[in-house]
């Protein structure tokens, strides 16, 4: 039995975590986005899949 989520799954789960962690800071909501850095903890998603600091650079 597979326990990781598959990568269509794990993309849906990212995506969620953007738009909530977007609206948290929109929000400036800190208990919101503590929760969310808790819950992707839990999933295994690291924070700069999610929190905008990993966004490719133009040069």
């Amino acid at each position: 039995m597979e326990t990781k989520p598959n990568d269509r799954q794990r993309q849906t789960l990212v995506e969620s975590l953007k738009v909530r962690f977007n609206k948290a800071m929109a929000d400036n909501d800190a208990n919101a986005k503590a929760a969310l850095f808790r819950e992707a903890a839990y999933l295994g998603v690291q924070p700069d899949e999610f929190d905008g600091k990993n966004t490719p650079k133009n040069n």
